[in-house]
């Protein structure tokens, strides 16, 4: 297995502040492999690193590092965490309409997520709703 020796050598080159446009590639498909095995901890850390060397490289508004911001909410998103992921999402969203256009695939993707978690928040508050009343009911 490689992912060992890929975290390894993205280790190496941040250190030295070597190629942080590969090391931010690298450490982001790593985090998806990890991701698409259920280890979302793990996928969070290497998403926060790409996402960190992104912001640092391109800036806070590149399209590059909408994208980490979209895998960073996508792994929140599978965590449970939806506040997190929507925000942002919110903010990959913003990115990819002001710098791509609204048309432009990403940012239908990225607005087809923030519907996804916008949707999933809107049923768990339903669902607390309902539980609420039948514990109600039978109390009476």
């Amino acid at each position: 297995m490689l992912l060992p020796h890929s975290v390894v050598a993205a280790d190496h080159a941040e250190q030295r502040q070597v190629e942080p446009d590969e090391v931010s590639y690298l450490l982001d498909r790593a985090a998806g492999y990890l991701q698409g095995r259920a280890r979302y901890a793990d996928a969070q850390r290497l998403f926060e690193r790409a996402l960190t060397i992104r912001e640092a490289r391109l800036g806070a508004d590149h399209p590059e590092t909408a994208t980490s911001l979209h895998n960073l909410a996508r792994v929140l998103h599978d965590q449970g965490d939806l506040d997190a992921a929507r925000t942002l999402n919110r903010r990959a969203l913003h990115i990819y309409e002001t710098r791509l256009g609204p048309d432009h695939p990403d940012s239908v993707r990225s607005r087809e997520q923030l519907a996804v978690v916008v949707v999933v928040v809107v049923v768990e508050e339903e669902e607390v709703v309902v539980v609420e009343e039948e514990e109600e009911e039978d109390r009476h």
